[in-house]
């Protein structure tokens, strides 16, 4: 294949991703929510809009638990801010 060719492919390549980052909003950041499990003091990260998945069909009152990855004891969201390692 020409050089030219290349370059011309190598930007048709660029512009689809391109359009694709824009479709899936890939410039917003996304947030999350520090979870601490209950039972073995793990920190994990879940992102915001997990939760409110999760929260759908919580009554008034109730919190979001999910199980940790660790230990399969119970996460919830941790009241203070833990220091997390990325």
């Amino acid at each position: 294949m020409s050089e030219k060719k290349q370059d011309k492919q190598k930007l048709e390549e660029d512009d689809l991703f391109k359009d694709i980052g824009d479709w899936l909003d890939l410039s917003e950041k996304e947030e999350f929510i520090i979870f601490k499990c209950i039972d073995c003091g793990c920190i994990d990260q879940v992102p915001a809009f997990i939760i409110g998945e999760f929260s759908y069909d919580l009554e008034e009152g109730e919190e979001v638990e999910l199980e940790c990855p660790e230990c399969n004891g119970t996460l919830r969201v941790a009241s203070e801010s833990p220091e997390v390692n990325e």
